[in-house]
């Protein structure tokens, strides 16, 4: 009998544990973000009383995961069952510190208006007593002209100081109101992110015998992602350039990463591991009644594709784009960025910088300047054995002479030897381009016309370094048997007759002045008229 008493109570015992649900708690332990998209790492550990199968439910988990990249890891003698997410409408997230903190200014603020307002009405009551009283005195008969001068004098500087004291308190309210509206708008926007619904991951285990349980789990989600920034900074034109490799972090996953470790990383999440494979690449005429032009070309070679039905639109879809080529570069040569200290990045879509590297690169400086175009100098740096650095396309702020000269950009992926480096204007380079008049003609030669041009370029260092300035002009190229130009001068440069480039090099030493020149001739018929000449 108590055999069988024993026997009932271990099976109800199964059937409870069987049922049993355990919530637990998950800690962010590393972040992996993405050029678009991230990687979460959570930990969590799960006591389980004893042997039976539980229904484990984490929290902590950002929203919109991606659901067939969740994976769930369990030490011990923990079998896994199933691993699913889902959406949790009725549990409401803590109030993270940020929203704590603005709360508690919120009520301060809200005490020092009260206070700033009982202030403002005591003064306006102090006013109406004042005219109250100078009523009283003027209506008493036995009051002598000396008296109600005094009384005037007193109620004249007491007004006075109560207006003034009105006016400050009426100020400092105001100051007030403009902080209760400022906390309030940015309350209503972080509550907006995080009245939302949680997303929970839930897993059901058979656990062989009662112990505690790491459980690691991982996922992948969209929202997020980051790109490089670097700021250029060059003390002068000797000395090497500065390179501060940064990343924006954005991230709006519904979760807060507080202190975390952050990785950065090229790789492309999505990316098929699949070989690629080719297919027949069929020709043939163009067929213009049975070409559907609203179908989408596919560009991948990985994915079938049904036989052309045109020459030219085979090629446009195979033809590869930039787009294309930074693909293949980022996931060919994908780099990780671990940053050396934990950071705290907020679930608000905002840019947040994370400093990666800094680099000190021997730099060959050079100016150039192109004064047709535009009249300023530009500083150039060229940079050698730049390809270890693992640069990416990006904005880059440039600090030149301790000043912010303005923005360009990285374009790392060129075949060039030197990676060329804009480093923005130098107004103490002074170039003056004209037109000389006097060397500047018309000819009428029988049927023709010939125009003569003549241009100066004056150049001057008033910098306090020798510099190089690279020069360019232009000529016109004829595309017309019945247009001839002829360059008349060159002004010693180098030409370039199938672009029509004139280039000087020159090597200028400080508070010294240059002039160039150069003239061309263009001769074409008298009754046609060239365009923008």
């Amino acid at each position: 009998m108590l055999r069988i008493i024993f026997s009932i109570l271990l099976l109800c015992q199964t059937i409870i544990l069987s049922a049993g649900g355990i919530n637990q708690k998950t800690k962010l332990e590393a972040v992996k973000v993405f050029l678009s998209g991230v990687e979460l790492s959570h930990s969590a550990q799960v006591e389980l009383p004893s042997k039976g199968n539980y229904e484990l439910v984490f929290d902590g988990i950002a929203s919109n995961i991606i659901e067939n990249s969740l994976q769930v890891s369990a030490g011990g003698n923990v079998l896994i069952l199933s691993v699913k997410s889902r959406t949790n409408y009725l549990t409401s997230n803590v109030k993270p510190q940020e929203v704590i903190k603005l709360e508690d200014s919120l009520k301060i603020l809200n005490m020092q208006k009260s206070k700033t307002q009982n202030d403002n009405d005591v003064l306006k009551m102090d006013i109406e007593f004042l005219v109250a009283n100078r009523q009283f005195a003027g209506e008493q008969k036995s009051i002598t002209v000396k008296e109600l001068q005094q009384f005037a004098d007193f109620y004249s500087e007491r007004l006075k100081k109560i207006k003034s004291n009105i006016l400050s308190v009426e100020m400092k309210l105001t100051e007030i109101e403009k902080d209760i509206l400022r906390i309030t708008n940015q309350l209503n926007e972080i509550n907006k992110r995080r009245n939302q619904p949680s997303t929970e991951v839930v897993v059901n285990v058979a656990a062989a015998k009662a112990e505690k349980c790491n459980f690691k789990l991982t996922y992948l989600n969209n929202n997020s992602g980051w790109n490089p920034v670097y700021d250029l900074r060059a003390v002068d034109i000797v000395s090497p350039v500065t390179l501060n490799y940064k990343a924006e972090v954005f991230q709006n996953t519904g979760i807060e990463w507080k202190d975390a470790k952050i990785i950065l990383s090229t790789r492309n999440p999505r990316e098929s591991g699949n070989k690629p494979e080719l297919y027949t690449w069929y020709l043939d005429f163009e067929n213009r009644y049975g070409q559907n032009w609203g179908q989408p070309q596919q560009r991948q070679l990985m994915q079938k594709m049904a036989p052309a039905e045109s020459v030219q639109m085979d090629a446009a879809a195979l033809e590869p784009s930039i787009e294309d080529f930074i693909i293949i570069s980022e996931t060919q040569m994908a780099v990780e960025f671990a940053a050396e200290v934990n950071y705290t990045v907020p679930s608000d879509n905002k840019r947040h910088a994370i400093a990666l590297r800094e680099y000190s690169l021997p730099a060959r400086f050079e100016y150039y300047a192109a004064p047709k175009i535009d009249g300023d100098a530009f500083l150039i740096a060229y940079i050698n054995d730049w390809k270890e650095m693992n640069l990416l396309p990006g904005q880059a702020n440039i600090y030149f002479e301790n000043s912010f000269i303005g923005q360009s950009v990285i374009d790392p992926f060129t075949t060039e030897k030197e990676l060329t480096l804009s480093m923005g204007r130098d107004k103490n380079i002074i170039i003056e381009r004209k037109m000389l008049k006097d060397f500047t003609e018309d000819k009428f030669l029988s049927s023709d016309i010939e125009r003569h041009f003549a241009y100066e370029i004056k150049i001057k260092n008033n910098k306090k370094n020798d510099i190089k300035l690279i020069l360019e002009e232009q000529f016109p190229v004829s595309k017309n048997e019945d247009i001839k130009v002829e360059l008349i001068n060159n002004g010693g440069a180098q030409v370039n007759k199938v672009k029509g480039i004139l280039k000087w090099a020159i090597d200028l030493n400080p508070s010294k002045d240059i002039s160039q020149h150069y003239v061309y001739s263009v001769r074409y018929p008298a009754d046609k008229v060239i365009p923008g000449l």
